[in-house]
């Protein structure tokens, strides 16, 4: 049986605040200059798509994971790893501001998320029944209340983020209060979420080890176009010629009661160091030890046995995987046929991929 977290995101619907995302508007014709300045991928401002970016620092590392959002003015703009000041500061530092204001609404919205394989119950209580239907990565006007709905998420569930005037806040949680009975709806920390997304394969920069690489190691190579001359491109593109980057590899190891390596600790390959631990931790939904290393490339494979040695107790036998390492619960609930109070007639494969 789950904790009641994990139970919440992987079986149900959760609540997860999104106080520590930054918010901010880009208006004006010169919004899309703006961002062009900063991203290290374009982003097309499409009125109701939403599109992954990142924003890097000098030397190549994450500053920001971003999600642009297409508004008819220009765009909004949620940002993790960042807060809603520093990444205006960040943007009039780098950006050419002409026929371009920015709005911080940080103080202004409250940004709060319902996930969960039934998440879009909730969801269509606020922005309507067809909620459900909106594809991955795209916004939305609600309809009960005032304010904008994003379907996201990282850890492979629905997932419904929604941006509400602070004036509409007490009435979304008055309607969030009503399926606290209902449905079990439940909160959930940002600590819970993130290991989820490492589970889906979904980089969150909410995991510790992940600060110190740069998108090469971290696989996220899709949101960069390396011609481009914004913040830290430079540096990626000389650590990408070096050919000396690693890559960050997912492992897992069975067992209720297996140590956990702590981020930095060396892995073996027989006799011959592999790489380091980046973040792991134990999995109640796996039933053992899951993490990520970085690894050399020609060795950045799934199927590699590798070892653990901790300095008071036995070996630990690992072995890579490839994400997601879940049978996500979301990928088996229609809307159409299914729902919450049903749930326990659902036709569910294993939750675990590793058995």
């Amino acid at each position: 049986m789950l904790p009641p977290e994990l139970a919440a995101l992987r079986e149900g619907v959760a609540l997860v605040e999104q106080e520590h995302v930054a918010r901010l508007r880009v208006c004006g014709p010169g919004a899309f200059d703006v961002l062009d300045a900063v991203l290290a991928r374009a982003a097309p401002l499409q009125v109701g798509r939403a599109t992954p970016g990142l924003l890097l620092r000098d030397d190549g590392r994450v500053l920001a994971d971003v999600l642009v959002c297409g508004e008819e003015q220009g765009a909004l703009v949620l940002a993790e790893g960042i807060t809603s000041e520093a990444l205006a500061a960040h943007l009039r530092a780098v950006a050419p501001l002409r026929d371009a204001e920015l709005l911080d609404l940080a103080a202004g919205y409250a940004l709060v998320s319902v996930q969960g394989p039934f998440a879009w119950e909730i969801a269509g209580a606020i922005a309507g029944p067809d909620v459900f239907a909106a594809p991955f990565h795209t916004s939305f006007r609600l309809e009960e209340i005032e304010g904008l709905g994003v379907r996201g998420g990282k850890i492979g569930e629905y997932a419904y983020d929604l941006l509400v005037p602070r004036a509409e806040e007490a009435t979304l949680r008055a309607i969030f209060a009503c399926y606290e009975t209902s449905h079990g709806l439940l909160a959930v920390d940002r600590t819970t979420v993130a290991r989820c997304a490492l589970e889906q394969g979904s980089f969150s920069v909410d995991l510790p080890g992940a600060a110190a690489l740069t998108p090469l190691e971290l696989q996220l190579q899709w949101r960069l176009d390396y011609a481009r001359d914004v913040p830290g491109m430079a540096a990626l593109r000389a650590l990408r010629a070096a050919g000396r980057a690693g890559r960050i590899t997912w492992f897992f190891a069975a067992g209720e009661a297996a140590a956990v390596p702590a981020n930095g600790q060396a892995l073996w390959l027989g006799r011959r160091r592999a790489g380091t631990v980046v973040d792991a931790f134990h999995s109640a939904a796996l039933a053992g030890v899951v993490g990520t290393a970085l690894l050399p490339r020609e060795v950045a494979h799934a199927g590699l046995p590798l070892t653990w040695e901790p300095p008071d107790g036995p070996a630990l036998q690992l072995r890579t995987v490839g994400p997601p390492l879940l049978n996500n619960r979301s990928t088996f609930v229609h809307p159409l046929q299914h729902n919450y109070a049903g749930r326990a007639h659902i036709d569910y494969p294993p939750l675990s991929r590793l058995a």
